[in-house]
């Protein structure tokens, strides 16, 4: 198995599914929050990274800091490249 460029966790978050892009460009991750409230998430890496906003078509919708936020509940798919 290789090793992923980054981390993500945190309390009230987990990562229901984490896959390569098909494009080979990056990892596309599905976030799920179990809180009430809305919780920030910021992906840890060794090297630089930039996270979008993405759809099941793993396109970029929309640029992302790298601290983001999920909604209380929510779910959001990010597409996070080196």
């Amino acid at each position: 198995m290789t090793e992923l460029f980054f981390n993500i966790g945190g309390k009230q978050i987990y990562v229901e599914s984490l896959k390569p892009a098909d494009d080979g460009n990056g990892v596309i991750a599905q976030i799920v929050s179990t809180g009430d409230s809305e919780v920030s998430i910021t992906p840890k890496a060794k090297t630089t990274i930039k996270v979008w906003k993405s759809n099941l078509t793993e396109e970029k919708v929309a640029a992302l800091d790298n601290n983001f936020k999920i909604s209380a509940k929510g779910i959001i798919t990010v597409r996070i490249e080196k």
